[in-house]
């Protein structure tokens, strides 16, 4: 996703696209990857909540779940069209304690 946006990101941002190549590292390095294999229990439901929305975001959902996240931090408006996970915008969080 990062990728196929990377050129509107940067417009968007003011970067470069080694300044945000540089500043996805960083990010990068915060970050957790979350296998198939823990993925893979919680598909089923993902993809269930998901199917009438947008299927290809069944993998976050289902992360989600994994996790035993509070929710997900996004832009993508589809998430907000189901009801189970928490969907975060940047002012969320931003004040989140």
């Amino acid at each position: 996703e990062i990728e196929k946006y990377k050129g509107d990101l940067c417009d968007k941002a003011g970067y470069t696209e080694q300044e945000f190549e540089i500043l996805f590292l960083q990010l990068l390095e915060n970050i957790n990857l979350v296998s198939h294999d823990e993925l893979k229990p919680y598909m089923q439901k993902a993809e269930s909540l998901m199917k009438d929305i947008d299927i290809h975001d069944s993998p976050f959902i289902a992360a989600c779940f994994a996790l035993k996240a509070e929710g997900i931090w996004s832009f993508d408006k589809d998430f907000l069209k189901q009801n189970e996970i928490r969907i975060f915008n940047t002012k969320d969080i931003i004040g989140y304690n």
